[in-house]
């Protein structure tokens, strides 16, 4: 029995043929964590198979950035930072970097 996932009810082969469509499309070069390529590529491999782009990119969503999200927060768990101090730690370091990195208006 296949069991749908987001509501697709699509075939093994049809899930087998949207995966290489979407790593054929991430092998592009593009531009940092591939976020443009990988969203097109399954927006287009999903809508191969009739089903409506507006459900295609959210689904394209939840599988990219809700599992970095979770994965995210664990790791900011695990070292027993906040927001907070990360936000102060970063500003510490805007305001102590060297002059030549220093942009200029």
């Amino acid at each position: 029995m296949v069991r749908p996932a987001y509501g697709f009810n699509l075939s093994f082969s049809a899930g087998v043929l949207w995966f290489f469509i979407v790593h054929v499309g991430r092998s592009i070069p593009n531009a940092p964590g591939k976020e443009g390529s990988y969203r097109f590529s399954t927006v287009l491999g999903v809508t191969l198979f009739v089903i409506d782009k507006s459900v295609a990119f959210g689904f394209s969503f939840v599988v990219l950035f809700v599992p970095l999200w979770i994965i995210g927060l664990v790791a900011l768990r695990q070292t027993a930072l906040s927001f907070s101090r990360v936000r102060k730690e970063v500003e510490h370091l805007r305001s102590h970097r060297p002059e030549c990195l220093v942009k200029v208006s």
